[in-house]
C-alpha cells in the first residue's frame, strides 16, 4: 500500500444535551473548527447512553456509504 501523505481526516462527533461530557464537546468542536478540519458536531437529545449511540451508528453508516 502506497502512503499518502497530507490527508485531511474527516471528523463526525456526536453528543447528547445531557452527557456529562457534553462541554468538553463543545470545546473540542471548537477547537476543531479553528484549525478548518473538515467536521460535523451533532447535537441531540439524551445523555452517555447506548440508546443515543445506537441512533448515531446509522447515521455514521449511512454517511459511509455515501462516500
Amino acid at each position: 500500500m502506497e502512503k499518502q501523505d497530507n490527508i485531511d481526516p474527516e471528523i463526525w462527533q456526536l453528543c447528547g444535551r445531557s452527557d456529562p461530557f457534553y462541554d468538553m464537546n463543545v470545546i473540542l468542536d471548537q477547537q476543531i473548527r479553528k484549525r478548518g478540519l473538515k467536521h460535523q458536531f451533532v447535537e441531540v437529545s439524551g445523555g452517555h447512553e447506548w440508546s443515543v449511540w445506537d441512533k448515531a451508528i446509522k447515521q455514521v453508516l449511512n454517511i459511509i456509504d455515501d462516500k
